[in-house]
């Protein structure tokens, strides 16, 4: 045997008892049930039913009552019929005749468009039944959430969820609405996430431009330094060599025409790269075109050339300093002394030998240094 709580037009509940009422509707209400797994759990354990002595260990009934009687004695006042009390006056559900309802698209959808977000109450010195009370001036409230910060502290902004989609606009739409003299920052709660989420792009925007422009600002400082590294218009790109030609056969050919400080070249390749001791790469191709009237042929082919300029100019200038730095590492790591032994295996080398194609004893492209002061 159970009783309904229902009032059915007996006396008015006092405000304790409305408190009770409230408080009890909330955990069994459709939006605290269908999301509190602790209370999920309780219900599937007795037909629905959840102990009295449960109930009072949550600290808002047990803030307003722990008296088993005084609880049963309010619920029976409620109007809603949304609680059952057991026989026993030891034991409350939610009435079988008010099953929650399915969690589906439209009741989301009605729930999001019941909820709005409002900022501009005081950090301190307010509480939830404050919150509650004022806004239920709006209409009859579902849940206030306050917000609250890392450290557990109310950040002064709230989601609401008012019963109706009436008093959620009536709230929106008037004008000026303060807390005491403060007036409220409020929109609709999807509203706000949406702003947030566009604040978030921009943020994140903001972040990879200026990331970008560091980068930017990176590259061109290490160019600068680059371009003060290098002899600019001192290398000579050639391509179409001919198969049997060596590195001394570059070598000795523009030695003719200006000094070469280095040829970049593998046998077999059909390209290299001679670099001049001065910015005269220029200057040699021009004569070994004068010399051999208007072509350059080296072991019976004819060549191709052209002096690096620009980007194409640094990122060679950046390979000879990288396979310099290498090469000085490898030395001050005593070079390969693993060489022979397991593990060892073999030798390193690059694509562009910087040396000659046999047995070169040269241990790097000579370069000009860097500048001090």
């Amino acid at each position: 045997m159970t009783d309904t709580a229902s009032n059915g037009g007996g006396d008015a509940p006092t405000d304790l008892e409305r408190k009770i009422i409230k408080q009890i509707e909330y955990y069994f209400g459709d939006l605290n049930l269908g999301k509190d797994k602790f209370m999920q759990q309780h219900i599937k354990e007795d037909d629905g039913w959840i102990s009295l002595e449960t109930l009072i260990t949550f600290n808002r009934l047990k803030a307003l009552s722990t008296d088993f009687e005084v609880i049963c004695s309010a619920l029976a006042k409620s109007s809603s019929g949304l609680m059952e009390i057991s026989e026993d006056h030891k034991k409350v559900r939610r009435s079988p005749s008010k099953p929650l309802p399915s969690q589906t698209k439209e009741r989301k959808e009605d729930m999001k468009a019941r909820s709005i977000y409002a900022k501009g109450f005081p950090d301190t010195g307010v509480d939830l039944d404050q919150l509650m009370e004022y806004f239920e001036k709006y209409g009859e409230v579902d849940n206030v959430f306050m917000r609250k910060n890392q450290e557990r502290k109310f950040k002064g902004s709230v989601f609401v969820m008012f019963k109706s989609l009436e008093s959620a606009a009536k709230f929106i739409g008037e004008e000026g609405t303060k807390y005491g003299d403060q007036e409220l920052v409020k929109c609709y709660k999807d509203d706000y996430f949406k702003r947030k989420l566009e604040e978030k792009r921009v943020k994140r925007q903001d972040q990879l431009k200026e990331k970008e422009e560091q980068k930017q600002k990176q590259l061109e400082e290490e160019k600068k330094k680059l371009e003060e590294r290098i002899t600019k218009g001192a290398i000579l790109h050639l391509t179409e060599l001919a198969d049997d030609v060596v590195r001394e056969d570059l070598k000795n050919f523009f030695n003719d025409h200006g000094k070469v400080a280095w040829v970049d070249f593998e046998k077999g390749d059909k390209e290299a790269f001679v670099r001049f001791g001065t910015g005269e790469a220029s200057a040699a191709w021009k004569s070994a075109m004068e010399a051999g009237s208007g072509t350059v042929t080296v072991n019976g082919a004819q060549l191709k050339g052209e002096v690096l300029e620009g980007d194409a100019e640094l990122e060679h200038w950046r390979t000879i300093f990288k396979a310099q730095a290498d090469m000085r590492d490898r030395k001050r790591k005593g070079g390969n002394k693993n060489f022979g032994k397991k593990g060892g295996g073999k030798k390193f080398q690059s694509k562009k030998k910087w040396g000659n194609d046999n047995n070169s004893d040269d241990e790097g492209p000579p370069t000009k240094q860097l500048k001090t002061e």
